[in-house]
């Protein structure tokens, strides 16, 4: 007998992880690996004490990959074996949330809010920054860009919209944006650099300041 009582909805946040998670067996010893996109994060061998053996922070765990490798969420999955027969838990996206948040409907949240991690929103010119976003059940979503360009010769900065094929998405999906300076302004036709980008998908919006470099 082996079983892992854990049955999380498709969509959480990472602070709404359990500090532990218990995994049945009659076995003398279960081995057990967590995966966050396939990626082993942890791996262990426990030796159940009378039928149970317990998993201790899977948190931290699963928000330590996530900000090393700043993702903004993960394909989640729990993996116990004995020599007998081996199990996983349904797989779930965890969205990465360091505090704790107010008890919230996850998909009603996460389509009033780009999905990211950055604590603030700079880019450097040759930078990449994707964001992800869900949208309500076949709706359009109007989108563009606003971007902030000096262009070469012109005495002041102005503001140029950029606009993004509108489409119905289906709202199971994450959909994806790529931020790239550079290809933006390949894109305005002009010679000259942005200051400033907003990206507009719907009702969300998320700024990013351009610069000639971050600092790390």
């Amino acid at each position: 007998m082996l079983n892992i009582p854990y049955y999380p909805k498709a969509f959480i946040f990472t602070s709404y992880l359990p500090d532990t998670i218990e995994i049945v067996s009659d076995a003398p010893s279960v081995k057990v690996g967590v995966k966050c996109d396939d990626e082993l994060v942890f791996t262990a061998t426990f030796y159940p004490y009378e039928g149970l053996a317990t998993l201790h922070d899977i948190r931290s765990v699963v928000e330590s990959n996530m900000e090393e490798n700043r993702l903004n969420f993960v394909n989640f999955v729990i993996n116990a074996e004995t020599s007998e027969e081996p199990i996983s838990t349904n797989g779930c996206f965890p969205i990465y949330s360091r505090v704790d948040v107010e008890s919230v409907y996850v998909p009603d949240f996460i389509r009033s809010h780009f999905l990211t991690t950055m604590s603030f929103f700079v880019i450097p010119q040759n930078g990449t920054q994707f964001l992800t976003y869900i949208t309500e059940p076949n709706k359009v979503v109007n989108a563009y860009t606003e971007c902030l360009v000096h262009v070469d010769g012109e005495e002041s900065p102005r503001l140029v919209r950029l606009k993004e094929n509108e489409a119905t998405y289906d709202h199971t999906a994450r959909n994806f944006v790529v931020v790239i300076p550079q290809r933006i302004l390949k894109r305005l036709n002009v010679k000259g650099r942005i200051f400033q980008l907003t990206v507009h998908r719907g009702g969300l919006a998320k700024t990013f300041y351009v610069v000639d470099r971050i600092r790390v």
